[in-house]
């Protein structure tokens, strides 16, 4: 990943953001539109609606875990700054969601098109993808990296899909939170990239259970916000048995190399 390729396929995500945002949130025909999507689940039966709109507030909190664990391996074998670039992507992305949702976006009022607020981009969306980027970035190579990645994406897509299920979100907000996590991810590839060769680090244990510590409590503030409600209890079980599942996966990955014994 160059400098070029990051700043163009940053560009492309936010052109593409804005180009919705400019449609679907300032225009009467976009929000007649994107209201609509709030009705897609609406026929469906309640055993497919329920399972979804659980999977929107339990996914992200189970990818975040499942990042967490990814961050731990990596810190106890001496590499920090993956685990920096990862956890910086996903403060990141509710950073911006954030400013983007509630201050910088307002939603002009063009008659009853559900909801009268702004919705757009969903934090869900954004975060959940910013830690399938994340979890990618920390894997070991000797990794099943295309399982992992694949089982955290889908996690991923069912948080988003959950959000227009749960009538949280209008279909715009969820592609405009991928849209930002993108517009991220490119950078976060690109850090990654260019410090792959230089991640190892000397230093002692206390500075790793340090950082370790930090991470762990500012990952822990971005579930508890997202997962806040009855459902906090589920999503802490599932993110238990997600890292579990992840740590098995790569443990093989991150065992040391036996030491040759001298003839």
């Amino acid at each position: 990943m160059t400098w070029r390729g990051s700043v163009a396929r940053s560009a492309v995500f936010l052109t593409a953001l804005a180009a919705l945002c400019a449609f679907a949130v300032l225009t009467p025909i976009g929000q007649r539109w994107d209201a609509a999507s709030l009705g897609w689940f609406g026929e469906w039966p309640i055993w497919v609606v329920a399972p979804l709109a659980w999977a929107r507030d339990v996914a992200p909190v189970m990818l975040l875990a499942g990042m967490l664990v990814c961050m731990v391996i990596a810190v106890v074998r001496g590499r920090f700054v993956g685990p920096i670039v990862a956890l910086a992507g996903v403060l990141m992305a509710a950073l911006w969601n954030l400013l983007l949702r509630d201050v910088l976006l307002v939603r002009p009022d063009y008659g009853t098109h559900a909801y009268d607020f702004n919705t757009f981009p969903s934090g869900h969306a954004a975060v959940a993808v910013m830690a399938v980027v994340g979890i990618s970035i920390l894997l070991p190579a000797s990794a099943p990296r295309r399982a992992i990645t694949a089982a955290a994406g889908t996690l991923a897509a069912l948080a988003a899909i959950g959000s227009l299920a749960a009538f949280a979100h209008r279909a715009s907000d969820v592609v405009g939170g991928v849209l930002l996590a993108g517009a991220l991810a490119a950078w976060a590839a690109l850090a990654a990239t260019r410090t792959a060769g230089s991640m190892r680090c000397a230093a002692r244990a206390t500075p790793a259970v340090t950082a370790l510590a930090v991470a762990a409590l500012a990952l822990l503030a971005v579930g508890v916000r997202i997962a806040d409600g009855p459902r906090l209890l589920d999503a802490l079980v599932f993110s238990a048995v997600v890292a579990a599942l992840i740590a098995v996966a790569i443990e093989p990955g991150v065992r040391p190399e036996p030491t040759p014994v001298a003839a």
